[in-house]
């Protein structure tokens, strides 16, 4: 099976037109988990991106350009299941990703360069939210929820970002 990924857009909200697909080379069982957009390039245009599992090993981000589709960049060291977007280098522009999924989560540039790495969460990544937690004018702050391996308790986390 082949993941894929369609744009559409309209003018009247009413009438769509396709605008773009991408269908991945990967072949095997592979899922959408996550699919987000924002202006990670600051061009005007939001980039389309997207977690994704592949033969239930290989979990990986995917990330497009808005206008035609075209693969920007991908990742699949990262355990994706879930993403957020942050200004977490304090630029002011929100362009970085972050994502989570069985046990670690990492950070990523707009380009692809990862920004820093975590693996201390010993459990599977649900959802993740970026914000201004401490009100310092960044969304660079998450919280995150997961499910436990197993049994367990489930929880929510809040991380700050002292930096």
């Amino acid at each position: 099976m082949l993941f894929r990924s369609v744009a559409y857009n309209s003018s009247d909200g009413k009438t769509w037109q396709q605008k773009w697909n991408y269908t991945t080379p990967y072949v095997g069982s592979i899922r959408g988990r996550e699919i987000s957009s924002a202006d990670l390039t600051n061009n005007g245009v939001d980039e389309v991106f997207g977690a994704h599992l592949r033969d239930h090993n290989t979990q990986y981000i995917l990330v497009f350009n808005g206008t035609n589709g075209k693969e920007l960049w991908n990742d699949s060291s990262n355990e994706a299941n879930a993403q957020a977007i942050g200004d977490l280098n304090h630029n002011g522009i929100k362009s970085e990703i972050v994502s989570g999924g069985w046990s670690s989560f990492r950070a990523f540039l707009n380009n692809g360069t990862p920004l820093w790495a975590s693996v201390s969460n010993p459990a599977y990544v649900n959802e993740f939210v970026v914000f201004d937690q401490d009100k310092n004018g960044f969304n660079d702050d998450f919280v995150y929820s997961n499910s436990p391996y197993g049994s367990g308790t489930s929880y929510i986390k809040v991380y700050n970002n002292n930096s």
